[in-house]
């Protein structure tokens, strides 16, 4: 897949292009020059420097200005993205969001109605562990301004290290400063990578600094030639799956020969295994069963298979089941719903997250309203039914499509979450469930409840 990094030349973006280049073919990056210090939604110190940065890795840049006006940038975004569209067939869009639901909602809306897909392999990552793995993976990360208390000048320029990390940690623990800057406490920019193919050299820079807000201004810099770096061809070659080994997780995860112990099996609905989506949509996932077996007085494990390895042996053994979602535009799931009627009979609990929700509720014969969600966005539970072991299916009645006029004084279930849903069936290829839950619906789905960055149970 062609994709396009949305590339600002901080850690973040620049991490987020090596994970795309370890699985996919990255053909340009796209930077927003924002001529407002204050954007809500593009980086801004050094911004120019990102010229320099495609450079030494060797793709070409689409430069875009915007006036950083709030949401009208979003229309320069859009036409950035289109011209990467036009210009180079990209597939898909990366960012390097993390935290921020409003940046990433927002790029997801506009990859939705473009027609291309949106990763973003960071998201919900440890922010510590992030800093740690682009020290002991050798990128070269310098703070380019400071934004908070009790942050100084004395910052503004130091070198990304294992020192600074345990600094920032105490800072966290201390003043809740977020240890990679989610909150806008700092910024940074990337002088070197294992993959790119020079290093970027400071010529000349000066430092404006005020209290606890500063910044440094790169004036000059040039490129210097590395003996070796890696490029894009090896990275796809020998990929490095720490992070989403498609069975175990480190820190956590069965063991090998340890069927019989119980465990939560996550299960990965991405069309691929393996693939630049599931640190986003199958590992927060994981995190949190994890931080569930550490905080509970039973002995768990989790184990994760992508959904074409999934047996009746596996659900069976399981203590339970949660089905991932999926990105946007991601519907291949739906071309193998009839290979897992067999879940129907299912006695293991069973939770699907957004695409893996509608996974199971068609396999059941539910509705599919029509409806597109992207961003923060409340769920109204409007109706619940018993599991098929202990309701006929003769006796499930649809769900009503709007609430009754008349319910009990408490207000409907609501929960805040992030979620990237729309319908999956058009109007006419709604079903209800029948005696003998036969029908399912005929024709592929439109863009589908798929979690959108931040999905997590």
């Amino acid at each position: 897949m062609k994709l396009g990094i949305l590339f600002s030349g901080g850690k973040d973006s620049v991490y987020a292009l090596a994970k795309a280049m370890d699985k996919e073919q990255v053909v340009c990056l796209i930077t927003l020059i924002s001529r407002n210090p204050e954007s809500y939604m593009f980086h801004t110190p050094n911004i120019e420097i990102t010229s320099l940065q495609a450079e030494a890795v060797g793709l070409p840049i689409i430069r875009q200005v915007t006036a950083g006006e709030k949401e009208d940038e979003l229309q320069d975004l859009t036409e950035a993205i289109r011209r990467a569209i036009d210009e180079y067939g990209i597939e898909g869009i990366v960012t390097g969001a993390i935290e921020s639901v409003y940046q990433a909602s927002r790029v997801q809306r506009i990859c939705f109605d473009l027609g291309v897909r949106c990763f973003n392999p960071l998201w919900k990552k440890d922010q510590v562990e992030l800093l740690e793995e682009l020290v002991e993976g050798g990128f070269e990360v310098i703070i380019s301004g400071i934004f908070a208390y009790p942050l100084t000048e004395e910052w503004i320029g130091r070198t990304l290290d294992s020192t600074m990390i345990r600094e920032l940690v105490e800072l966290y623990e201390e003043y809740q400063l977020n240890p990679s800057g989610e909150g806008g406490e700092l910024e940074t920019t990337v002088l070197d990578a294992p993959f790119f193919r020079s290093r970027i050299v400071i010529d000349a820079s000066s430092i404006s600094a005020k209290g606890n807000a500063g910044t440094l201004f790169i004036q000059d810099a040039h490129l210097e030639e590395k003996g070796h770096h890696i490029n894009q061809q090896e990275l796809i070659s020998h990929p490095d799956h720490t992070d989403n080994d498609p069975l175990i997780i480190p820190g956590g995860g069965r063991e090998q020969g340890r069927d019989d112990s119980p465990h939560i099996l996550i299960v990965d609905m991405n069309a691929r295994k393996a693939s630049l989506s599931f640190p986003e949509f199958v590992l927060p996932i994981a995190r949190c069963v994890k931080q569930y077996i550490e905080n509970t007085t039973r002995s768990f494990e989790y184990r994760i298979l992508h959904y074409r390895e999934l047996t009746p042996a596996d659900v069976r053994d399981a203590s339970g089941v949660i089905l991932s979602g999926t990105p946007l535009l991601d519907n291949e799931y739906y071309d193998h719903i009839h290979e897992f009627k067999w879940l129907r009979d299912c006695s293991t609990p069973l939770m699907g997250i957004c695409a893996g929700m509608q996974f199971l509720g068609m396999i059941f014969g539910s509705f599919s309203l029509n409806c597109l969600e992207i961003g923060m966005v409340k769920t109204h539970l409007l109706h619940s039914i018993s599991p098929p072991s202990t309701t006929p299916p003769s006796s499930i009645s649809p769900p009503p499509s709007s609430p009754p006029a008349s319910t009990s004084p408490s207000p409907p279930f609501t929960v805040p979450t992030m979620a990237t849903s729309s319908s999956s069936l058009p109007p006419q290829s709604l079903t209800t469930p029948t005696s003998s839950y036969s029908p399912l619906p005929p024709s592929p789905p439109s863009p589908h409840c798929a979690s959108s960055p931040a999905t997590t149970p």
